[in-house]
């Protein structure tokens, strides 16, 4: 359970106006086999909570360096944040991916208690297409023991049904990635009720298609007897809506903040 009172002083910190990685550790680095994570350590404490963050970047691109303010903010919370890579498209597509997710998130749970990290309490993080990963590896079974999920800002949960919305076929860049034998396979819906599914917080930007498959998601889910709540971001960009996570007075903060405190 996570102390209220590190809620209180983390709140106070990032209001103070303290840079946010100004007192930050570098990070620990490990190779999981596939890629690498980033461990960002708490200064003391053990069995703390698990922050597992998957960035974005279309398949494609992206770092697991790109955190932001999220190592300093989670820390004042009382979790010990880790950040993945993953293998990227087109050496990898998105099913390995998925593969390289989960064999992280085994990673983290058969390691993390040497870094002060409780392996029975990690809840995941992702943003984009790392939301998409998550929630196959999640929904297809291969997270077990997971104990939220927060998926922030995807349309793709039922690739069928997003193409529809476009007419049948998927946005170019996105047809690179996913050939249309693989929509199936690569939903995260298509393996709901096939594996228990831990408490979910859907989020969505002004970014186009977001709020329809986010909310269509988040019905479905809660249709299986999932725990779910939602996020009405858009106020915010597909961008800017992962980036403001741990900014002091930012909406997107203050639900991540209520949904820890309601699962962890």
């Amino acid at each position: 359970m996570i102390d209220r009172r590190q809620f209180i002083i983390g709140s106070s910190l990032l209001l103070s106006g303290l840079p946010a990685q100004a007192t930050e550790r570098a990070p620990i680095t490990v190779n999981y086999g596939p890629s690498d994570l980033d461990i960002y350590p708490a200064t003391e404490g053990a069995g703390l909570p698990v922050l597992f963050y998957v960035h974005g970047g279309a398949w494609q691109i992206g770092s697991r360096r790109k955190v932001g303010v999220k190592p300093a903010y989670f820390k004042s919370l009382g979790f010990l944040l880790v950040s993945i890579d993953y293998r990227l498209f087109p050496f990898v597509k998105p099913g390995r991916q998925a593969e390289d997710v989960a064999g992280a998130y085994a990673w983290v749970k058969a390691n993390i208690s040497k870094f002060g990290g409780d392996p029975s309490n990690i809840v995941a993080l992702g943003h984009s297409a790392g939301t998409h990963l998550l929630a196959l590896a999640t929904l297809s079974g291969h997270m077990p023991g997971l104990k939220g999920l927060i998926c922030n800002d995807i349309f793709m949960y039922d690739i069928t049904k997003f193409a529809d919305l476009r007419g049948g076929r998927l946005p170019l860049d996105f047809r690179l990635v996913f050939n249309k034998a693989s929509w199936k396979s690569l939903s995260p819906l298509t393996y709901l009720g096939q594996a228990p599914v831990p408490p979910v917080l859907v989020t969505y930007s002004r970014m186009e298609y977001s709020k329809e498959m986010s909310l269509d998601f988040a019905a479905r889910l809660k249709a299986a007897g999932v725990k779910v709540s939602t996020f009405d971001g858009t106020q915010y960009r597909h961008l800017q809506i992962d980036r403001e996570i741990g900014k002091p007075d930012s909406k997107i903060t203050d639900a991540v903040e209520r949904f820890l405190a309601a699962t962890v």
